[in-house]
């Protein structure tokens, strides 16, 4: 018997074949480009939690310089403490502000349980400053300085280096309070007696290194691919498990239906399915001896081109009227009746009727007995 798509079965090998291969080709680019994505990403995320800890820290290295000046330094004057910037040479002393700041600094950057190193310094250093740690030292903090200037609110970073020496320098400025406009426009040695509040005055830099971010970043990165990867395999597995048995299966259904349709081929009666509207979906080799069409033919053409008189008009009728009633009239009982070639001629036939249902669908299965030499005997022996 015919089968409409001949070529579905190697279709069904050749994806069978290489849909692993497919498969496996894009876990690999998929599980690649998801961890690339994932990595641009959350570099992005690093150095953005990396200037907020930096924005963090400068910001509460500022506020205990403010908590300095007016807590401290009006106290300690009160009860006649010197305030100068040569305190370690001075009895009873205490720091500047200024000078608290920068030892402070270099204090927390000595540290060695801290990552972080600090630096407070100005373009207008005291003169004793100027030949140890005042002024700018680099290009940045050449350039955070200017760029302060410009704009006093809003602070400034770059990172500088690459891998694992790269490092977030964080840069913000340092204003003049009123507390401090007084002493800095008095104190001997100033460099400028004009200040005024707001002024800035010098800026506090804090440096990081970021590749503490970057190793943990990339160690769980390469954990989360790893069991991407492995999840991405142990599907593959499954898979190639599944596509195993379904092809095993589509083999054996395979030699099944040619098995089928070898027998149904040899079979010397004309062998017709048509569907719930009549039309023939599947025929075998015999049609043609007996009908004189080919299976080609046959298939997609309505059955009553195979009919005679009033069942070639009524036939429609009759199979609808079956699939709204259920009451069979030719179903299960074979008949006698006269059939047409395709040249036209009409000739006797044995007719038996069988119905199949896949779920929804329904299909009638003929079968197509020539039985003109039977009726010539049988008139022959009448004679």
């Amino acid at each position: 018997m015919r089968v409409k798509n001949a070529n579905v079965y190697s279709s069904d090998g050749f994806v069978t074949r290489y849909i692993v291969y497919i498969l496996s080709f894009l876990l690999v680019i998929g599980s690649a480009l998801v961890f690339w994505v994932s990595y641009q990403k959350s570099q992005s995320v690093n150095e953005e939690i990396a200037v907020y800890e930096a924005s963090q820290f400068a910001a509460s290295v500022a506020r205990f310089r403010t908590f300095y000046s007016e807590q401290f330094v009006p106290r300690a004057k009160a009860n006649g403490i010197v305030i100068t910037h040569d305190y370690l040479a001075t009895k009873d002393a205490l720091p500047l502000p200024a000078t608290m700041m920068i030892d402070f600094s270099k204090f927390l950057t000595d540290a060695k349980d801290s990552t972080y190193k600090v630096r407070f310094y100005s373009d207008l250093p005291f003169p004793w400053r100027k030949d140890k740690d005042g002024g700018a030292h680099d290009d940045f903090e050449r350039w955070a300085l200017q760029e302060l200037r410009k704009n006093p609110e809003q602070a400034v970073w770059r990172f500088e280096g690459e891998d694992e020496n790269q490092v977030l320098r964080y840069a913000r400025a340092d204003r003049l309070g009123e507390s401090c406009v007084g002493c800095h426009n008095t104190y001997p040695g100033t460099p400028k007696k004009d200040w005024k509040v707001g002024d800035v005055r010098g800026v506090l830099v804090v440096s990081r290194p970021i590749s503490g971010f970057e190793k943990a970043t990339q160690s769980a990165m390469m954990e989360s691919f790893l069991m991407l990867f492995g999840l991405g395999i142990a599907m593959l597995l499954v898979l190639v498990l599944a596509l195993r048995g379904l092809r095993a299966s589509a083999e054996e259904l395979k030699a099944s239906q040619i098995k089928s349709r070898t027998i149904v081929d040899s079979v010397l009666d004309a062998i017709v399915v048509i569907n719930s509207k009549g039309i023939m979906i599947e025929a075998n080799e015999s049609v043609y001896p007996v009908l004189g069409y080919t299976q080609q033919e046959l298939l997609g053409q309505n059955i009553n081109i195979l009919m005679e008189g009033e069942h070639h008009v009524a036939h429609n009728g009759y199979l609808q009227r079956y699939l709204h009633t259920g009451e069979p009239h030719i179903i299960g009982k074979p008949r006698q009746l006269i059939a047409r070639r395709k040249d036209g001629s009409s000739f006797p036939i044995d007719l038996s009727v069988s119905e199949a249902r896949f779920g929804d669908n329904v299909v009638f299965t003929g079968i197509i007995r020539d039985i003109s030499h039977r009726i010539v005997a049988q008139h022959g022996d009448s004679a």
